[in-house]
């Protein structure tokens, strides 16, 4: 019996950081759109600065990758071989980064806004490195499978920090404190189950991408590439709204009592 009422304590638990995770994704879409735009505007920037005033992308791209690059190969082939070690990596990485991209946000958000500008600008310069040596089609065919839901944690992270690091000043300096670490403990909290998300994001990285990347692009592989990674991001989105409904009828059957 103890053991059935701290299982069901813990699972209460869980409900609520997910209910309170939901309420703070909700308030944070407008941050979350500021840093969707920031972030395409530099994929875009990087795209034409490196195409154009650049050889290689050096700055990105190190020189193993790049004589790998005109050999015909992809880096994702690493994965290929070490699915499992390169897996773990990528998701401590993809933690690592979703951690720093909102915490940094404290001083004020601008270093979450800088991290978004700098990860948009990573993109769009490699995929511009890779189209010089038509490779282009397989990134996008590594990318796509698991890319979108990883892209919009990303984002939803640098804009948690945005709007923490702003919240210090939204209200009379009596109260500023107490919203800010309110703030921050509910964005915290949205960060940490996010992360769980990006373990899904890597085992697909790291199990599913690096096989789309060796087929070669044609006009079937890349909608696929695409479809399996919006499906990915609508599992979360359907999750999410589903919580939501079930909150709302619970709501709803607890006022009728």
């Amino acid at each position: 019996v103890i053991h059935v009422r701290k299982i069901s304590a813990f699972l209460h638990f869980l409900r609520i950081r997910m209910l309170q995770h939901d309420r703070t994704v909700r308030s944070v879409m407008p941050w979350f759109l500021i840093c969707l735009s920031f972030f395409s505007a530099a994929a875009a920037a990087a795209f034409g600065v490196v195409s154009f005033f650049s050889n290689h992308g050096e700055f990105f791209l190190p020189e193993s990758v790049l004589v790998a690059l005109q050999r015909g190969q992809l880096w994702t082939n690493v994965l290929s071989s070490k699915p499992v070690s390169g897996g773990i990596n990528i998701i401590l990485n993809n933690v690592l980064v979703s951690f720093r991209t909102f915490v940094s946000g404290i001083f004020l958000g601008i270093p979450s806004l800088l991290l978004v500008l700098y990860n948009g600008w990573h993109l769009g310069s490699v995929l511009s490195v890779t189209a010089k040596f038509s490779m282009a089609g397989k990134l996008l065919q590594f990318v796509f499978n698991h890319g979108f839901l990883e892209i919009t944690i990303i984002l939803l992270s640098g804009a948690l920090g945005l709007k923490t690091g702003i919240s210090f000043f939204s209200l009379p300096a009596g109260l500023r404190f107490q919203y800010f670490v309110t703030c921050f403990q509910d964005s915290l909290n949205s960060v940490m189950i996010l992360s769980l998300w990006l373990f899904v994001c890597g085992i697909v990285e790291s199990r599913l991408s690096p096989i789309m990347a060796n087929l070669l692009p044609h006009r079937l592989m890349l909608p696929v590439s695409c479809i399996s990674g919006l499906l990915l991001l609508g599992l979360y989105i359907f999750i999410h709204h589903r919580r939501k409904e079930t909150h709302g009828r619970d709501a709803g059957n607890k006022e009728a009592e």
